[in-house]
C-alpha cells in the first residue's frame, strides 16, 4: 500500500476541521445556504458556459435570479414594484437636473440642441 504525495495535506486539512468544527457548522448556516438553493430550485448544478468572464456573469445572473426570489419573498411584488418606482423616480429627478446643467453651461447654443437631444 502506498501513500498519496498528498496525503499529509489531507491529513492536515481533516486536523484544522476537527478542530474548527464550530466555525465550520456556522459557514454552512450563513454561506452556504444560497450556493443550495441556487444549486437546486434554480438549476445552477453546473456551468452551461465557458471561460471565465462568461462563467461570472453567470453566476451573476443566477444570483440575481436568488436575490430577486428572496425579495418577493420578503417584500412581496407590491413591496419591489413600489420601490422600483421610487428608484424610477429619483433618477428622472437627477437626469433632469443634469439636463438643466448642460443648458445653463457655456456650451454653445449650436452644439448644446445637439448633445441635449
Amino acid at each position: 500500500m502506498t501513500r498519496s504525495q498528498y496525503s499529509t495535506i489531507y491529513e492536515e486539512a481533516d486536523k484544522n476541521f476537527a478542530d474548527n468544527l464550530d466555525l465550520y457548522k456556522l459557514r454552512q448556516q450563513m454561506v452556504e445556504h444560497p450556493f443550495g438553493t441556487v444549486k437546486q430550485a434554480l438549476d445552477g448544478g453546473y456551468f452551461l458556459l465557458r471561460t471565465r468572464r462568461k462563467v461570472r456573469s453567470e453566476v451573476a445572473l443566477l444570483f440575481l435570479g436568488y436575490n430577486l426570489k428572496r425579495a418577493v419573498k420578503v417584500l412581496g411584488f407590491r413591496g419591489i414594484m413600489d420601490s422600483l418606482k421610487e428608484v424610477a423616480r429619483g433618477a428622472f429627478c437627477i437626469l433632469s437636473h443634469l439636463r438643466k446643467f448642460l443648458i445653463k453651461s457655456c456650451i454653445p447654443s449650436s452644439t448644446l440642441y445637439e448633445c441635449v437631444r
